[in-house]
């Protein structure tokens, strides 16, 4: 057997145990983000479940796939989950629950808000050029939905 080969055996071993290791994080990710969906979004803060749900998604596929995976499959991976409508979609019912209860002008207001938000955000999402600017820009819109988050329950829990 020739060095070639026992190079490339070896360099498939490597690629399986990374596999393998990506798959375990993304269980252990997955565990723990229901644990504490159900722990957390149900009977405390929601602002509380959407900065877990944050740091474990957002940053886990961020940080992870940049390093282990390729560049093509980097894009293809960061891009669904660093994008608005994945995170939006857990909480929209919860933002038309609250601000339909507390007054009416402030759900018109988050809703077309949330609305501008979500065509940029599908705007930058459709052209791939845009890779790293979608990245940061979808950051940003998240630390905005994350403040408006905490309008939303403060005033939620103030009222009732």
């Amino acid at each position: 057997m020739s060095l070639y080969e026992r190079l490339s055996d070896l360099s498939s071993l490597f690629v399986e145990l990374d596999e393998n290791f990506m798959y375990l994080c993304l269980i252990f990710c997955v565990v723990v983000f229901i644990f504490f969906f159900f722990f957390f979004f149900f009977f405390f803060c929601p602002l509380l479940f959407f900065i877990i749900f944050f740091f474990f998604f957002f940053f886990f596929f961020f940080f992870f796939f940049s390093f282990r995976l390729s560049f093509s499959s980097f894009i293809f991976l960061v891009i669904p989950f660093s994008s608005i409508p994945f995170f939006l979609s857990f909480f929209f019912l919860h933002f038309f629950v609250c601000f339909f209860l507390s007054s009416f002008l402030p759900f018109f207001l988050s809703f077309f808000l949330i609305f501008f938000l979500l065509s940029y955000s599908s705007f930058f999402f459709f052209f791939r050029l845009f890779f790293f600017f979608n990245i940061f820009f979808n950051s940003f819109l998240l630390l905005l939905l994350l403040l408006l988050l905490f309008l939303y329950s403060s005033t939620y829990y103030f009222f009732f």
